[in-house]
């Protein structure tokens, strides 16, 4: 979820840094943004200034850059898309910032321009852990998804898969085990399980342990997007020794 990809996000970031956070107003933006300035707070860091704008009702990225310099912030996040993202970046350049740069997963690719040294953050499977090759269940999943319109077409077709059969084989469990509450029977079936979305396991308060947690990469020169490192509940910050 965009709460942990926060908690990823604020794992990456050096400490000490005064960040600003430049988000979409949109749910995804919003959501991105505040997870992250949350996790960064409750880290005992602190935030030099949250900025919000709107894409459909037009924003002045040169305005937002010199708050940014007004305020002497030397850290920013963006939670943007690409064209967004780019004119930020650019109008940050003109104004003449020279601190570090992160984004979350709406730039996390090489079809982003993002500036050398940049890090983002994305949703992604661990190569060093083996997690990078898909489950058979995974493998099945995807055949069926993309062989129908609504699912092909679909957010989170995988996750909703995943929270039935899990429910499924629990309410299936439960029926040959009187006495055992539903809740307490779904936690015992995640426990690694295997899912269209990789390994599902449920932490004691209920949270999912990440899935297959974050890629964390970075722009070269050229802006192409590599994953160096990856981030997981579980582990933390790890470097990879292959690129995702």
């Amino acid at each position: 979820s965009d709460a942990q990809q926060g908690q990823a996000m604020s794992d990456v970031i050096t400490a000490g840094s005064s960040v600003a956070t430049i988000h979409m107003d949109d749910d995804y933006g919003s959501g991105l943004g505040n997870a992250f300035a949350n996790e960064w707070a409750d880290n005992g860091e602190s935030m030099c200034q949250m900025i919000s704008y709107s894409i459909a009702n037009g924003f002045d990225a040169d305005a937002i850059a010199q708050q940014v310099m007004n305020n002497n912030c030397d850290a920013v996040v963006l939670v943007s898309y690409a064209t967004d993202g780019e004119q930020l970046i650019t109008s940050l350049g003109t104004a003449g910032y020279t601190g570090a740069i992160y984004g979350g997963d709406g730039v996390a690719d090489s079809n982003f321009a993002g500036p050398e040294g940049m890090i983002a953050t994305r949703p992604g499977a661990n190569p060093n852990a083996g997690d990078a090759t898909p489950s058979e269940r995974a493998l099945a999943f995807a055949a069926l998804c993309n062989a129908n319109a609504d699912c092909a077409d679909g957010i989170y077709t995988g996750e909703t898969f995943d929270a039935f059969i899990v429910l499924g084989y629990s309410v299936f469990a439960g029926a040959a085990s009187p006495g055992v509450s539903l809740p307490t029977m779904i936690s015992a079936v995640a426990q690694e399980f295997v899912g269209a979305t990789g390994s599902i396991t449920f932490m004691s308060n209920g949270d999912l342990m990440g899935g297959s947690g974050y890629c964390v990469g970075s722009f070269d020169a050229s802006s192409m997007f590599t994953c160096n490192q990856h981030w997981s509940i579980a582990d933390g910050l790890t470097d990879i020794t292959s690129a995702e």
